[in-house]
């Protein structure tokens, strides 16, 4: 009985020494993975910084404004972040799209979208498309050594000018004798682009005249937006009989309707025949006397 007593403290103490020596080791193993875990961090963190890139950039201005069916020139920059090297192939492959077009058929002209080294000033062109007030926006893609958190994806817009336009008020066509004045109206309709001096519609001119010179009493230089509902203007028509074709022609930031025409007549007045009446004669008698 004493043997047996004395034996079981030495087993409890070796089970409980076997438990310290197990928890050491799991904790040891928890150390060596957490340190291994931040070893592996700081190895990303090292290569993140030392990467190397062939970026892009934007060139002021980003956003023009255009005639219909006009052409605008934009640049773009590669940056070289250690990695626009041509002697090892390496660089930037730029892919250039319309990504919107409101105007109708906008097309891009690039050049050779691979490029191997740095360029402060890389050209492409946008012609605009035939539609007043349209948009254009443009993105240049970086597809090759990109920097992920860089400028990869650029923004370009092209605007086409918003329209001033044109419309005919009656009469169209008037009549009057040859020197008389005839007063006509048109219309500035804005749509958008009669905000500025630069958005001038309505220059008069005579187109044909067969009267021997008629005249146009207008604003010189025509009418300039705003919005006009009746912009009036005046024909006196020449000496003789005929015609007289007067055009009222858009200038800038035009609409569909590029031109108004009207027509003035020079009518001769007719003149007066005057007949003498015969006087009327008899002969009662018919003895040639007449009376």
């Amino acid at each position: 009985m004493r043997l047996h007593q004395s034996a079981t403290p030495f087993v409890r103490r070796q089970s409980s020494t076997r438990g310290r020596a197990g928890n050491f080791f799991t904790q040891a193993m928890f150390l060596l993975l957490l340190l291994m875990g931040c070893a592996w961090s700081q190895d990303v963190k090292a290569a993140a910084a030392f990467a190397v890139y062939c970026n892009l950039a934007t060139n002021a201005p980003t956003v023009q404004n255009g005639g219909a069916g006009t052409t605008l020139t934009f640049t773009y920059q590669v940056v070289d972040a250690g990695n626009c090297n041509p002697a090892t192939g390496l660089g930037t492959h730029d892919n250039i799209v319309i990504t919107s077009d409101s105007s109708g058929g906008a097309t891009i002209t690039a050049g050779n979208p691979y490029i191997g080294t740095e360029n402060p000033s890389v050209p492409f062109t946008v012609q605009l498309g035939p539609t007043r007030g349209g948009q254009v926006v443009i993105h240049v893609r970086c597809q090759l050594n990109c920097d992920p958190s860089g400028s990869s994806d650029l923004t370009y817009t092209a605007n086409v000018n918003p329209v001033c336009n044109l419309a005919t008020n009656i009469p169209l066509t008037q009549s009057g004798a040859p020197g008389a004045s005839l007063n006509y109206t048109f219309q500035i309709v804005d749509q958008g682009g009669c905000t500025t001096a630069a958005a001038t519609s309505g220059l008069i001119n005579i187109a044909a005249d067969t009267t021997g010179g008629a005249t146009i009493t207008a604003p010189v230089g025509g009418y300039t937006g705003p919005a006009n509902a009746a912009a009036p203007f005046t024909v006196q028509l020449g000496p003789n009989p005929g015609t007289v074709r007067i055009r009222v022609s858009c200038q800038t930031n035009c609409g569909a309707t590029d031109s108004l025409f009207y027509d003035a007549t020079a009518v001769a007045t007719p003149k007066m025949s005057l007949v003498k009446g015969l006087s009327s004669y008899t002969d009662p008698d018919k003895s040639g006397n007449v009376s």
